[in-house]
Order: structure tokens, then sequence, then C-alpha cells
């Protein structure tokens, strides 16, 4: 069976619509019953004679239909864009007294991370405007490290393909990336997919460096060629994306990172993290109940932002940081643990605004309890 990487977002966007909204079949003359619905041969038959008229070479068969779906979806031409879950946001909401319209809750079950993302772009191309609508005419953007923030990117440049009243847009990566072998959660690969938007022009500002460095060489680090240029420019950023991990999820980076072997020998650090009552990281770098963890740990992750920093960030009018809790992509538990102190602990104030699923906020409430 072919595949469909070479076929034009016309055709792949004409056989979903031909799926998606087949039209009835006519019922049987005299049989009084209801008009039966297409089956996908018959679909098929439909698509090849409506296209090879434009094209003598298309050639669709039934058990085609499918994978040109799904190559239609991964390009962002099908997306499910769920509802929110009003009860939970006011649940959320009353329970730790934040702003309800900073908080959406997905009304989804899904254990991938697509329904949360697709929300979270559309949230961040509110903010894009917003920010243009009050004068901005250079929008920066900010993206960490991770798989969520990948998927909210690659949705982001989908809606730019075809929206209006779209700023100039600077990208920057908050980070060189933290997995070695998962090289495409680097921000850095998220900018391919901006290449074609309606934005009037879109600029990049990379970072090369370490993902994480021994913490008496942090300074130093700082002033390295390719590090140096982009924290310069970190306090442009008007709109930053990032997600959360659980000190609980061993498909973490943070503690993968300090259990493999050859791993920046950060494997001293992990006792030390337990001992300060490690419950998560944010861009890799890990918070208590109550506050971020430093103390004497070795090592530390290369970002833009630390935890404080990106709370003062989200103090400020001005600027926002959109974070994404969905639930892992590998063990699909949710990081609710990991979110409860960003909810409830001031120090750990380092968002704007929330974008989560039903399965974590059922939990986060349930542990808040």
């Amino acid at each position: 069976m072919r595949t469909f990487r070479q076929t034009s977002d016309e055709i792949l966007l004409a056989i979903c619509e031909k799926f998606l909204f087949p039209g009835d079949a006519k019922p049987i003359k005299g049989s009084g019953r209801a008009p039966r619905r297409k089956g996908v041969a018959e679909l098929a038959e439909e698509l090849n004679k409506e296209w090879s008229k434009r094209n003598e070479e298309f050639h669709l068969s039934r058990q085609e239909i499918y994978p040109a779906m799904i190559e239609a979806r991964q390009r962002g031409l099908l997306t499910l864009t769920p509802r929110s879950h009003q009860a939970l946001q006011r649940r959320i909401c009353d329970r730790f007294r934040q702003d309800p319209d900073h908080i959406r809750v997905v009304a989804t079950e899904s254990k991938q991370p697509d329904h949360v993302a697709v929300e979270a772009a559309h949230l961040m191309l509110s903010l894009i405007r917003q920010l243009a609508k009050s004068g901005k005419e250079t929008v920066h953007i900010g993206f960490g490290a991770g798989w969520n923030p990948r998927v909210v990117a690659f949705q982001l440049a989908t809606l730019l393909r075809s929206a209006g009243n779209v700023p100039h847009l600077v990208l920057h990566a908050a980070s060189s990336g933290f997995a070695v072998d998962q090289p495409h959660t680097a921000p850095v690969t998220y900018f391919g997919f901006f290449e074609q938007t309606a934005a009037p022009s879109i600029d990049q500002v990379g970072i090369f460096g370490p993902p994480f460095v021994p913490r008496k060489d942090y300074p130093a680090t700082l002033e390295q060629a390719g590090v140096r240029e982009a924290f310069a420019r970190r306090d442009e950023i008007d709109v930053m994306v990032t997600s959360l991990a659980s000190a609980k999820d061993e498909d973490g980076d943070l503690r993968r990172s300090m259990k493999e072997d050859g791993a920046l020998e950060q494997k001293a650090d992990l006792p030390k993290l337990e001992r300060e009552g490690w419950v998560g990281d944010v861009q890799h770098l890990p918070y208590s109940a109550t506050e971020p963890i430093e103390g004497d740990l070795g090592y530390r992750a290369v970002t833009l932002f630390d935890l404080k920093d990106l709370a003062e960030l989200a103090g400020k009018p001005d600027k926002h940081v959109v974070l994404v809790s969905s639930p892992c992509s590998v063990c699909h538990r949710t990081r609710a643990d990991a979110l409860l102190p960003l909810l409830s602990a001031p120090q750990l104030k380092v968002w704007t605004h929330l974008v989560t699923d039903i399965p974590t906020a059922r939990d986060v409430m349930e542990l808040a309890s």
C-alpha cells in the first residue's frame, strides 16, 4: 500500500471531506427505509471519478482512504477540537483561587497530547493577536523543550497558515534540548513547522549549548558563543510555552539523565533531589511542594529562564507563560502530582495560563482534597 507523503493538500482534503461528509445513498424505492450510509468502496469510486478528470493517474482503493486521512491529520489538515469542561474549570479555579479566564480544561480523556496542544495553540494565537492589537508590531514567542511544546508548536504553525491579522513573529528556543535520543524535542527543530505561514515574516533565535552543565560552570557557560546571544535576547519574549514532568515519571528526561550510564554523571544529584522532596520539574529545573530546588546540586539545566525567572515573567502584565499539562506520552500517567505545587505554591506560580485535560484535572482535585 502506497504512502501519501507526496500527495497534495487538495487531494487529501477532498478525501477527508468525502469520508466525513459522504452524503446519503438513495433508499430503495418503496422500501420506506432511511438512506444507508455509503461504504468506503463506494466513496473511493466517487473520488476516482471526480479526480481522474483532473489527473488521469489518480486512483484510490478503499483501503487507502484511512492512511490518506492519517497523513492529512499529521499535516494538520484534519484536527479535532474538543470543548472546555466548564465544571472542572470552575472547581479548579475555586479551589486554587485562580482567574477563570486563565485555566482551560479540555474535554478529552485521550491519552495523546494532541487535543490539549490544539487548545494551547488557539490560546497562543489569541495572545499574539491581543499583543498586536495593543500596538506591538513584533511578537516574540519562546518554546521550551519536550514533546508537548513540540506538538503545540506544530499546531500553532498550522493555525498560522490561514490566520489573518498576524504581526511579525520572532521564535526563540529556550534551551538546546535535553534528550540526545530524541533530538526532535529540541526547540530549534520546531522552527521548520513555520516555514509556510500567513505571518508577514518570521525570524528565529536559536541556542546552541550543552543541556546540563556543572553548577559551578554555569556562569561561564552563559558567556559561550551560541548561548550568549540567546540569553541577550530573552527579555524580548512575550509569550512562552512550556510543560512539566513528574518526579515519579520514569520516562521524564531529568530522571532518565540521572539514571542512564554516562549521562553527565548526574547520578549523585538524584538522592539529593529526593531528600529535598522533589515533586516535579519545569524545563528540567526541579521543585518541591513549595519552592524551587537548588541547594547543593552538582548540575543544572541550561535554559533561558530558571523557575524564579519564569515566575517574574509570569508576573508582568504584558507577558504570558502558557503551561501545558497532559499525560506522559509514553506511560500515559497524568502529571497531577507535579501540577499541584504550581497551582498552590506562590513561589512556583511560573505560568499565566494553564491548559490541561480531564484526567489531569480530576487527579489534581483529588490530590488537593
